[in-house]
């Protein structure tokens, strides 16, 4: 910060993903991504936003992902902590608007399944293609990033659309019902030739 002065714009978005079953996950694997994927947001933030506040100037956007919206077999560590950015990015905002800091914005970006990168080489079945198409390069997220997070001054930005239906879903079917349609749709073995582009040994890929 003392290199950098005051920042109208903090785009957080850093992480790391581990796949399997829970059962399989040493608790290493709990730290390292709570680490990459929430610490260090919240350390970007605490360190800028009250500058901000001050100002009454700035705009926060947290990738998140679309597994922050619901739960996935094979993620449940890589889900609990993009839940946790969609929450801690909610709460930030409404503690602005509470503050009355109106010239303070949040926003959290919700990624589907990207063709090339961290979830390289993971398939659902046609069902499950069909619901939620892959998005095509990490440019499309750049452009929706700023287009829409930005430009537009969206609270939650969500790609590819069906995302959004996912949401309505949520609010429309019983919990089990959505739980079997993400089943049926192959979300269970949906991590199972996954490779994530450069994957280490451990499981484990990053992007920054």
């Amino acid at each position: 910060k003392r290199d950098i002065g005051d920042v109208d714009i903090l785009i957080n978005n850093a992480g790391t993903v581990t796949a399997g079953r829970f059962t399989s996950h040493p608790v290493e694997s709990w730290d390292r991504l709570t680490k990459i994927n929430l610490n260090s947001i919240y350390y970007t933030t605490s360190v800028f936003l009250p500058d901000m506040y001050r100002r009454n100037k700035g705009h926060i956007v947290n990738i998140s992902s679309g597994a922050g919206l619901v739960g996935l077999p094979d993620l449940a560590v890589y889900c609990a902590t993009k839940w946790a950015v969609y929450g801690f990015t909610e709460s930030l905002r409404l503690e602005a608007m509470a503050d009355r800091k109106n010239g303070v914005r949040f926003s959290s970006v919700h990624p589907g399944i990207l063709k090339k990168g961290l979830f390289e080489g993971s398939r659902m079945n046609f069902l499950g293609e069909l619901l939620l198409p892959r998005v095509e390069r990490h440019d499309d997220i750049a452009k929706a990033v700023v287009n829409r997070a930005l430009k537009k001054r969206r609270c939650t930005v969500k790609k590819p659309w069906s995302l959004h239906l996912g949401q309505v879903a949520r609010a429309l079917m019983p919990d089990i019902v959505l739980n079997r349609l993400l089943i049926i749709a192959g979300a269970g073995q949906c991590m199972q030739e996954w490779s994530g582009g450069n994957t280490s040994n451990t499981g484990e890929n990053e992007h920054a």
